[in-house]
Formats: structure tokens, C-alpha cells, sequence
């Protein structure tokens, strides 16, 4: 009679790794190389410093970069939220001059859309840049939005974001700035408010 193969525990735990290493890291990699797509359009509004609405640029051929996505809204434009940063939600202090400087930034000119994926409200979460300027990286170093912060890690911009602080610009000249994800855990979502907490008197050059 063959007798039933025995696996050590060592051999177990190191199996047991590496398939959730493959789950956790590998697998979700794959997934946004095959998800993600590339398109250019025309930045028609922003609606606060980190979400803005872009029509895409239509075209009878496909490009090196890809057909643009077929749209759902009734302004035939899609609602983009640009990865990696948060910006002041538009009814907290600082909320109108960061959309301000991203309005100053895309409104009316041709981007580039990364698509990465979908959030809960809908929104296609992309990297966005303009002229070749990474939108999520100036937005941060320049002191317009934290990179955002995951719970491991301090987002994919980090770097910029520590710059700035170091530097004192925009909003990090201010110590008592809050953070969104602060903000939106204490008060909710602006669009909940009826009226504004706080206005935003205080701004910055």
C-alpha cells in the first residue's frame, strides 16, 4: 500500500506565501495592464482640485493611443478623477483656489487619460497630463493636493508632497490644513452639506 505523501510545515507556509503574494500583488498588476487604456480629450470643466470632465476627441481611426471610450453622459464626457492625489473637498478651506489652479492648468486644452479604473461614484480614477506635465505631480508639489495616502504607503507622490511641506508652499504653508480624507471622515461629503463648514477666506498666492 503507498503510503499518503507528507508535506513539512515549512514546505506549507512557503507555499501559503507565495499563492497570497501572487493574489495580493501579481494578479492585480496583471489586471491594470490589461484594463488600463490610454485616450486623449478636452477638459470642459473641473470640479474641484483633484476631478475634472473630459470629452474625448473622436476619431474615425484608432491612434497610437487608443479609441477613445464610448461615454454614457449626456454631455458625451467622462468624469475623471485624477489618481494618486486629494485635494481639498470644494466646500473646505482651500477647496476653491486648488480647483482654481487646476482649472488654471487643463481648463480648455487637450490631455491624456490613463485609465486605471472605476471608483464608487462612477468616476474613471487615470493619470492625466498635459503638455507632458504630469497633473497629479504638479498639483502636489506645487501645494494645490496631498498625494494621497494609502495604508501602507504615502501615495505615489510622496516625494512631492514632502517638498512642498518643506518648502512651505500653497496650502502646506499652513499648519492647520486638513487633510480630505480627515476632513470627509469628520463632516461627510461636501455634496451632503447644505451649507459650506467653512468658507475660504484664507487663501494662498
Amino acid at each position: 500500500m503507498l503510503k499518503p505523501l507528507k508535506i513539512s510545515n515549512d514546505f506549507a507556509i512557503v507555499f501559503a506565501i507565495i499563492f497570497i503574494a501572487f493574489q495580493a500583488v501579481i494578479m492585480p498588476a496583471i489586471a491594470s495592464n490589461l484594463t488600463q487604456k490610454t485616450w486623449r480629450g478636452i477638459v470642459i470643466s473641473v470640479t474641484d482640485g483633484d476631478t475634472l470632465r473630459v470629452r474625448p476627441i473622436s476619431s474615425p481611426q484608432s491612434t497610437s493611443l487608443g479609441s477613445p471610450p464610448a461615454s454614457s453622459s449626456k454631455l458625451d464626457s467622462l468624469r475623471i478623477r485624477i489618481d494618486g492625489i486629494d485635494a481639498p473637498e470644494s466646500c473646505q478651506q482651500y477647496g476653491a483656489t486648488s480647483a482654481a489652479a487646476l482649472k488654471k492648468l487643463t481648463l480648455s486644452k487637450q490631455v491624456t487619460i490613463t485609465s486605471k479604473r472605476f471608483d464608487d461614484y462612477g468616476r474613471d480614477v487615470a493619470k492625466v497630463t498635459v503638455d507632458n506635465v504630469d497633473v497629479g505631480s504638479w498639483m502636489v508639489k506645487n501645494g494645490h493636493a496631498w498625494s494621497y495616502h494609502y495604508r501602507f504607503s504615502n501615495g505615489p507622490y510622496a516625494s512631492e508632497e514632502k517638498a512642498a511641506e518643506r518648502n512651505r508652499l500653497g496650502l502646506f504653508a499652513d499648519a492647520s490644513a486638513v487633510n480630505p480624507k480627515i476632513f470627509r471622515r469628520e463632516h461627510g461629503s461636501c455634496y451632503l452639506q447644505t451649507k459650506p463648514i467653512k468658507n475660504d477666506s484664507k487663501r494662498y498666492n
